[in-house]
């Protein structure tokens, strides 16, 4: 009753033509147009989506739906994926943790070519998209299939769904039906076994494990030589696993760090970022 009315309003105060435009909106995001238009895209659109995010431009292998809609609209990413490039330079190391199939590592790689770029990617199928992009693009990373926390050993990793692309894979699977086992280190084992270069620039997104990835990794974020952290907070997931975000932000300010939000989806992530 309520968009019925909102339509007459439209019609009285700005005529028909607005009422169209008004309708084919509502029509567009409300009643599954918006998906079907997509879908159609998607088979008519070929193997790959070009992402192009300021000067950096990448081609993605999209074969699953929702790897094209990611990179299609990049689901409220661009804002943070235009931060982080203009962070990156050719002489920084960057670690994509939570690579996913390697949006972020491919940007920085096509903004920064000589950037050493290190990819932590626990899901084997996520992995397998990740090497593809990568090569697609020839971009050099060091892949690590394994997940980060702050401890060693093997656990069980939610994995509804086999389609790659997703991103909703969590260490906490406590609700999951299916779920695929992987390895999981400690940041600072990791570096010290292959004499892995202290990150200048971090991206952390883990569906809310990242204050155990900080916790993994003191010695390596405490180095001077780490000057940005952009961590992707998911408040309603982080108490799964024992954190909060006052404790999160509290434990990035002791390693020296200064704080920003610089984007928010209400209710269901933060993204912070770090500096020092």
């Amino acid at each position: 009753m309520q968009t019925i009315r909102r339509g007459i309003e439209i019609i009285r105060d700005e005529g028909l033509i607005p009422f169209f435009r008004a309708s084919f909106r509502f029509i567009y995001w409300n009643l599954g147009l918006r998906t079907l238009c997509l879908t159609f895209r998607h088979k008519i659109n070929g193997a790959n989506v070009n992402v192009t995010v300021g000067d950096a431009s990448v081609d993605l292998s999209a074969n699953t739906y929702p790897e094209f809609e990611r990179f299609y609209n990049l689901k409220g990413e661009r804002k943070v994926l235009s931060d982080v490039l203009k962070e990156v330079s050719n002489n920084d190391v960057f670690y994509d943790v939570g690579a996913n199939v390697g949006l972020y590592s491919c940007l920085v790689g096509s903004a920064a070519p000589k950037c050493s770029i290190y990819s932590f990617e626990p899901h084997p199928t996520n992995v397998e998209a990740l090497k593809q992009n990568l090569q697609l693009n020839s971009v050099a990373s060091t892949i690590f299939q394994m997940a980060l926390s702050d401890e060693d050993g093997r656990f069980e990793l939610s994995s509804e769904g086999t389609e790659s692309g997703l991103g909703e894979h969590s260490l906490d699977a406590s609700e999951s039906e299916s779920t695929v086992p992987v390895t999981v280190r400690r940041l600072d084992t990791l570096r010290d076994e292959h004499d892995i270069p202290v990150p200048s620039v971090v991206k952390i997104d883990v569906e809310g494990a990242e204050q155990d990835v900080i916790n993994g990794g003191i010695e390596t974020f405490s180095d001077p030589d780490c000057r940005t952290i952009y961590c992707e907070v998911h408040p309603d997931r982080i108490s799964k696993f024992g954190g909060s975000y006052d404790e999160l932000k509290d434990l990035l300010a002791d390693l020296g760090f200064d704080l920003e939000v610089i984007d928010r989806d209400v209710g269901e992530r933060i993204m912070l970022k770090a500096t020092k």
